[in-house]
């Protein structure tokens, strides 16, 4: 299992971002995840990334392209 971080980005400025530290086996499952999430939170959220580990713990890259919500998901 691989450790992964989601990003819900909202669509309004003033709203809060919301994070999720999810353990996936791999980028698709995670990437998965991160679509079901966007698409449970509705219209509120527009985009969603997926951050793996990188060298540290306290490290994080982009690990997939963005999630664009378009409400077709």
């Amino acid at each position: 299992m691989e450790k992964f971080m989601i990003l819900l980005t909202p669509e309004d400025a003033n709203e809060k971002l919301m994070m999720w530290e999810a353990n996936c086996t791999n980028v698709e499952a995670a990437q998965q995840q991160a679509t079901a999430y966007l698409a449970m939170a509705g219209p509120k959220y527009k985009y969603a990334d997926v951050l793996s580990n990188f060298k540290s713990p306290l490290a994080w890259r982009q690990a997939t392209n963005r999630i664009v919500n378009n409400f077709n998901l």
